[in-house]
Formats: C-alpha cells, sequence, structure tokens
C-alpha cells in the first residue's frame, strides 16, 4: 500500500508549576529535543473513499506518561497543507527524564476518547457521499514509545495510522462478460450488517467490534464510477447478508449462501453479474444476481 509521510512538530506549555525546570518549559525555554516531533503515514486503502494521507486533517493523539501525569495529553491535531499543528496551539514535551510512554492516534477525533475506555466506532447507513464514507473510516495506532530508543534517526516519534474498519467493493459484470454500465445503475442497499461497533482503547491490542447493543442495518453504499463500496465494523454475518439494486430499471438480489467474514483492514471485493437476458415468470419480483467475495489486504 501507497504510504505519504508528514512531519509535525507537537507541544504544550505547562503553567503553574513548582520547580525551576518546569517554570522554564511554560515560558518556552526548554531544549529542543524536549519538544515532541511526529513523523506521520497512513496506509492508505486501495479504493477513493475513506481516509488517506491526501485528505486526513484531524487526527486525535493522547500520549500517557505513567510517571508523571503533568506530561499527559490528548490533543486534536489539525493538519494546513502538510503542517499539523495542536487546535488549541499548545505543545507537548517529553519529560526530563524522557520516560517511556503509551501513544494512542486515532481518527477521526472525538473529544469524549480515553485511553482508560471503550470508544463508540459507528458506521453511517448513509455512505452515498463520499464524505460520508469517510465519515464512517476509523484509523488507529497504539504503542508504547520509549523516546531513547524508538524515535527516528532524527529525534522524531513515527506514527502509522491503520485502517480499522472493514471495507466491502461491489463491482457489477452483465452476463458474464462486460463491466455494467454504472449510468444504468440505481439504487443499491447492503442488508444485514451492524454498523455500531465499539473499541476497547485500554486493550493491549485494541480492535473495533460490534456493539453489544447493534442491531442489522442497511446501508446505502457509495457508487463510483466502476464499483460501488462501504465502510463497515470488523464482524461475522452467519446470516442474512444480501445487496439489493436496481440495474436497466429491473430489480435484483443478491444473498449470501455462507457466513460473510468482514475483517479489519481488508478490502472485500464482491462481484455480481446481471443476467439480462433471463427469462422470468411475471410473479417474480427480483432477479437473482451471482456474485462471488475476494479478499485483499
Amino acid at each position: 500500500m501507497k504510504k505519504i509521510f508528514y512531519i509535525l512538530a507537537l507541544g504544550i506549555g505547562l503553567a503553574g508549576c513548582s520547580n525551576n525546570e518546569d517554570e522554564s518549559l511554560s515560558t518556552g525555554t526548554f531544549p529542543g529535543e524536549r519538544v515532541i516531533s511526529v513523523i506521520t503515514e497512513v496506509n492508505e486503502p486501495l479504493s477513493r473513499a475513506g481516509f488517506d494521507a491526501t485528505n486526513l486533517e484531524r487526527f486525535g493523539l493522547m500520549i500517557r506518561n505513567s510517571e508523571n501525569a503533568a506530561y499527559n495529553y490528548h490533543k486534536q491535531m489539525v493538519g494546513s497543507g502538510n503542517i499539523w499543528s495542536t487546535s488549541d496551539g499548545q505543545q507537548m514535551l517529553w519529560d526530563a527524564e524522557r520516560t517511556p510512554v503509551m501513544m494512542i492516534a486515532y481518527a477521526p477525533y472525538a473529544s469524549e476518547a480515553s485511553p482508560d475506555a471503550p470508544l463508540a466506532v459507528n458506521a453511517l447507513t448513509n455512505q452515498a457521499t463520499g464524505e460520508n464514507v469517510m465519515a464512517s473510516d476509523f484509523l488507529l495506532m497504539k504503542a508504547t514509545v520509549d523516546p531513547e530508543k524508538d524515535l527516528t534517526a532524527d529525534g522524531k516519534l513515527k506514527i502509522s495510522l491503520n485502517h480499522a474498519m472493514s471495507k466491502l467493493i461491489i463491482k457489477l459484470t452483465v452476463n458474464g462478460t462486460a463491466d455494467a454500465d454504472m449510468g444504468k445503475l440505481g439504487d443499491m442497499a447492503v442488508n444485514g450488517a451492524v454498523v455500531n461497533g465499539i473499541c476497547d482503547l485500554s486493550a493491549a491490542a485494541p480492535v473495533v467490534v460490534p456493539a453489544a447493543d447493534a442491531a442489522v442495518a442497511t446501508v446505502a453504499p457509495y457508487k463510483g464510477t466502476e464499483y460501488c463500496e462501504c465502510i463497515l465494523p470488523p464482524q461475522t454475518v452467519t446470516e442474512g447478508f444480501s445487496i439489493n439494486f436496481s440495474y436497466d430499471g429491473k430489480l435484483y438480489i443478491w444473498t449470501a449462501k455462507a457466513a460473510v467474514e468482514l475483517e479489519k483492514g481488508v478490502e472485500h471485493t464482491l462481484t455480481l453479474n446481471v443476467n439480462t437476458t433471463a427469462r422470468l415468470a411475471a410473479m417474480v419480483a427480483r432477479n437473482r444476481a451471482t456474485g462471488q467475495l475476494i479478499d485483499r489486504n
């Protein structure tokens, strides 16, 4: 996957400190190596919709210092071009001892997020626009960072954001040979999966799972020039997963014959074939589409 890198300097001034060193930090007269400088990368999806390094404008950054709570941070990072800064304009620092810290980076930013609690991660049921697909995405990285050993050669903290959700791409063919004319595709619905997930950020390796009370939903996917796509929480759909759509004025439905496994960070491509030559009885409301699901990391 293509990776794009950005460099940023982060920090927060400390006020109301009692010793001389901390007083100097509040005025900004600290050594440059104390400022937390960050290089970020986003592992991009292969398709167009969702977060990538070109459209990520905000993300959350949490740092937990187990030795000195004065160096605990939860900041919203805001980007302008290749330049990032905290939304409140303050800086973040390593402590004088350069103590190892726990770091969580994630997007989109949520003020209620905590490194000690679960975070609701929900996909939208209406993903008909690229913006709504991106709003359904979730990027995440959690790691223990020792500033004495784990920084880059030039002293920067490397953040590698990965997609924690699952993406479903739906491609259409006609009569088993030609690609479908997307101009003839009408409404499409993805049925049987849940959209409400939860991510326990206190876990050693946090993952998104369906929320305990999540109910199955119907999702309207994004319609592109070559295929449709939507983002869903990772899950196993044991039964009832289906796609219905209209093509050239006719209604079609595809129903999975086996359990569907939607994995984190994976693009699942479902290719559906529309048979326009089949002659069906007048009582049949929907033609049956055939399909094959292929996974790609």
